[in-house]
């Protein structure tokens, strides 16, 4: 995926314990107050990057609805996107190494997602009556089109600053 390309962070029931970041410790059943929430972290980022603290300028865009199942989610950013705007999706960070969670190619060219979406069931599942209603949370992230080619490695940093 090239900087200019959407890249996306997904949120479902991540980890638990002191290693979490402070943002993620706090889950809302309420989807209206996870806007709020996602809105005021994005409000914190871009005034970060205007006070110079922040090293590039990223565009985030927060819809209220989330989602019931991560599986249509996968399918959508693993597909061609609305626009073809996918052109070569790839995970670039995660609670494991991203190749690990990288979903492998079949014989016939197409991705096998059962590992990748199994993964991300498990800890709402776990959770069970306690879950949330809506577990999927999905955040897109571009860089501004004037900015430089980014790398993997930036995207996943940039992943890590969103979801703390």
């Amino acid at each position: 995926m090239t900087s200019r390309q959407a890249t996306s962070a997904t949120l479902r029931g991540a980890g638990s314990g002191p290693e979490r970041a402070p943002a993620m410790r706090k889950t809302h059943r309420n989807p209206r107050t996870a806007f709020r929430a996602a809105r005021r972290i994005i409000r914190q980022a871009r005034e970060t990057l205007r006070a110079g603290r922040g090293t590039t300028g990223m565009i985030g865009k927060i819809t209220a609805p989330r989602g019931e199942r991560a599986a249509p989610l996968i399918y959508y950013l693993y597909g061609p996107g609305r626009r073809e705007e996918h052109t070569d999706p790839h995970i670039v960070a995660g609670w494991r190494h991203p190749a690990e969670l990288e979903p492998p190619l079949r014989e016939d060219g197409t991705r096998d997602f059962r590992t990748l979406l199994g993964l991300l069931n498990q800890p709402h599942a776990a959770m069970g009556s306690f879950g949330l209603a809506w577990p999927v949370w999905h955040c897109p992230a571009r860089a501004a089109p004037e900015d430089k080619m980014l790398s993997d490695d930036e995207w996943a940093q940039i992943a890590c600053d969103v979801m703390q």
